[in-house]
């Protein structure tokens, strides 16, 4: 899950060597990797840094990368899942990834209406993670703790195969 993932926001980016940086700018000595959402390969111990665009719309989707060798189960490899629209939000110190209600919308011109839709139906909060630091138009932040949630629903679909309970275990992600 986390390396169909990585794969997406890495694509083809190589990683480089780490670099001494500076502590006010948590991207200094880093080489930017100029992209949809910037990487900044390269920062200290598991970290991902990332420049990401706030409040514009993106797609997202995660894929399995293998499988369990076990056609009961559902988990096959190269599995995509439900693609999500979803937009990065600023909130204080924290930056928040929102996954936005498409089940409920209001095709009208009525802008009324179409407030009115749109909160009554909540959107999802994905993930939460403390802003690093600005650059340009982007916010700076680590997705390292993106990177290992189980958005594929890989867990739910052991349980419901009877594989048991399955959690992330965070001293064995990387």
């Amino acid at each position: 899950m986390r390396a169909a993932l990585a794969a997406l926001l890495l694509s083809s980016h190589a990683l480089a060597p780490a670099a001494t940086r500076d502590a006010t700018d948590p991207t200094a000595g880093l080489t930017r990797q100029a992209g949809l959402i910037d990487l900044y390969p390269g920062a200290e111990g598991n970290q991902i840094l990332a420049g990401v665009p706030i409040e514009q719309t993106l797609l997202l989707v995660s894929a399995l990368p293998g499988s369990l060798g076990s056609n009961e189960v559902g988990l096959d490899r190269n599995q995509l899942s439900s693609p999500r629209l979803v937009s990065f939000r600023r909130v204080g110190d924290r930056l928040a990834l929102i996954q936005h209600n498409t089940a409920f919308t209001a095709r009208s011109s009525d802008a009324a209406e179409r407030a009115a839709v749109t909160a009554a139906f909540a959107e999802s909060v994905l993930w939460t993670g403390d802003v690093q630091g600005q650059r340009e138009d982007r916010v700076i932040v680590d997705l390292s703790s993106l990177l290992v949630l189980d958005l594929h629903g890989a867990a739910t679909s052991l349980k419901a195969a009877e594989q048991g309970d399955h959690a992330l275990d965070a001293q064995r992600s990387l």
